[in-house]
């Protein structure tokens, strides 16, 4: 478990195996921390997390998903504490990468 200021970011265990499968030269030589520093940006830039203190990332970088089309995102629930701070859509939200 990492954190950033009081951001505790875990990992389910999809988003573990999702890990193993990357490229560390496509993820700044360290894929884990390359998407935990992109969790503990977004939440610090999204007023609606401001009062999230733990992240747990589902499913790392990837493409599509429910929606085949989708550009490359990390798919993360935000919590403060016990309570899930669902997205504008319901549910997880997408952290876009902009890759």
């Amino acid at each position: 478990m990492s954190s950033g200021n009081t951001l505790a970011i875990t990992w389910s265990n999809q988003g573990l195996q999702d890990l193993k499968s990357l490229d560390p030269e496509d993820y700044d030589s360290n894929p884990k921390k390359w998407h935990e520093d992109k969790v503990a940006a977004f939440q610090k830039a999204q007023s609606a997390l401001a009062s999230a203190n733990r992240a747990k990332i589902r499913r790392a970088a990837h493409t599509g998903g429910t929606d085949p089309n989708e550009k490359d995102h990390i798919t993360v629930s935000y919590r403060q504490n016990n309570k899930e701070i669902n997205s504008p859509r319901g549910g997880g939200w997408h952290v876009y990468t902009g890759r």
